[in-house]
């Protein structure tokens, strides 16, 4: 799909964090949001998030659609055009 690589093109997995409040730590760390996380053991690189707790991974696409357990492509498709149209 050209949109989701345009988009992954566009958005960083940190721009989408910060995007949705999420405050970015030291070395570009986060609390994880997919398990009860009290120490920031997530990492955002620029085209990809892991976290060393639980071993979630995956692109800004995946990330999004995680955070609001959006599982229909076409439901992931509105939300991310919806937040790119924001920026």
């Amino acid at each position: 799909m050209r949109l989701f690589e345009t988009i992954k093109e566009t958005v960083t997995v940190g721009q989408a964090a910060e995007y949705y409040g999420m405050k970015i730590g030291r070395n570009n760390m986060i609390c994880c949001l997919f398990h009860n996380d009290h120490y920031p053991s997530m990492k955002l690189n620029t085209t990809y998030y892991y976290c060393f707790g639980c071993g979630a991974t995956g692109d800004v696409i995946q990330f999004v659609a995680n955070l609001f357990g959006l599982w229909c492509i076409w439901t992931r498709k509105l939300h991310i055009c919806t937040f790119l149209l924001s920026r």
